[in-house]
Order: C-alpha cells, then sequence, then structure tokens
C-alpha cells in the first residue's frame, strides 16, 4: 500500500507542479526552439523528466523549485533544438530574436537593438546570479506580473522588484564596461 500512496503523491506533486509552472516551461520551450507544436512537446518532456524525478523536487522551497523546474525545461527544450540542429537556420530565426528584444522597456535596455547588442545583453542575463535573472526573465521576457513571479519564486512582490531593478543595473554595468552604451 505504501507503493501506491507514494505513487499518488508523486502524480499530485506532478500535477501541482504543472499547473503552476506549464505556462514557464511552455515560454522557456518556446523561447528557444520557436515553435509551438515542438515547445508543447518540450512542456510534456519536461514533466515526464520532472515525474522521474519528483523526490528532487521540494515544494517547501519554491525559489529552488522554480530554479529547478526552469533549469529542466530549458535542458529538454536544448535537446530538443540540438536533435533538429541539422536543419538549416534561416533570417526569420534572427528577426525572431531581435523581435523578442522588443518587449524590454525602460532602463538600460533602451539604446538601439542590434543582434551583437541582443547576444551581449543575453551572455550578461545568462552570467548573472539566478536569483537576479530568474525574476527578470518572468516578468520582462515571459510576461508574468510582478505578483505571478513572487508566488512561482516565493518572495515578495517588492523583493522580485528590488532583483529586476537589480538585474537591469547589472546589465547597464556591464554594457558600460563593454562600451556599448554611454553612462
Amino acid at each position: 500500500m505504501g507503493k501506491i500512496n507514494n505513487a499518488v503523491e508523486t502524480v499530485n506533486k506532478v500535477e501541482r507542479i504543472y499547473h503552476r509552472y506549464r505556462n514557464m516551461i511552455y515560454l522557456t520551450a518556446f523561447d528557444i526552439l520557436r515553435d509551438r507544436a515542438l515547445s508543447l512537446d518540450a512542456v510534456h518532456d519536461t514533466m515526464v523528466k520532472l515525474m522521474r524525478y519528483a523526490d528532487r523536487i521540494d515544494e517547501s522551497k519554491p525559489t529552488q523549485m522554480c530554479n529547478y523546474i526552469y533549469r529542466v525545461a530549458k535542458c529538454v527544450s536544448i535537446d530538443m533544438y540540438n536533435k533538429r540542429k541539422n536543419m538549416v537556420l534561416t533570417e526569420d530565426s534572427d528577426d525572431a530574436a531581435e523581435d523578442g528584444c522588443a518587449q524590454w522597456q525602460n532602463g538600460p535596455e533602451e539604446y538601439v537593438i542590434t543582434k551583437e547588442s541582443v547576444n551581449d545583453i543575453a551572455g550578461v542575463i545568462n552570467g548573472m546570479d539566478e536569483k537576479y535573472s530568474m525574476p527578470l526573465r518572468l516578468h520582462k521576457l515571459y510576461k508574468f506580473s510582478i505578483d505571478q513571479t513572487a508566488e512561482m519564486m516565493g518572495v515578495s512582490p517588492r523583493t522580485v522588484h528590488n532583483r529586476i531593478n537589480k538585474a537591469k543595473e547589472i546589465i547597464a554595468e556591464a554594457l558600460k564596461g563593454r562600451g556599448k552604451i554611454r553612462e
């Protein structure tokens, strides 16, 4: 009977995770794959992997849980991307990356957006501490509200706001250091 109870608990846990994080998983996958059908497949594959490793997910630590789910979704999506990598990249994928940057508003990201600057910003975001990059991605890129982002991360809305501002400062300093924006 113990195995059945554990299986039921695992299914319930994964179901709660799915309902709470499915949009983040989908948007993470879509950001990498740029394809709706593949992104939906990535959500499915991510959930299967999370079910397989459900014992690693501690729901009492929402920030770590959110980060873990994000990393799993990102790895699954990158694996899917690499499997179809033999396809020829087109100009459309470059345009999609530039269109994604139009979502940024107010702050160091207001300078002229070019392919090079997109890569500079992405590099800075990928290199920063996840406690700053995660709220920035969830709120600015994936369009979750401050309150939704706070709930997903298990912190207060004020903390999310402060971390987003700190992330913007980190980006501005890095770009200033590279001579990409003026003081």
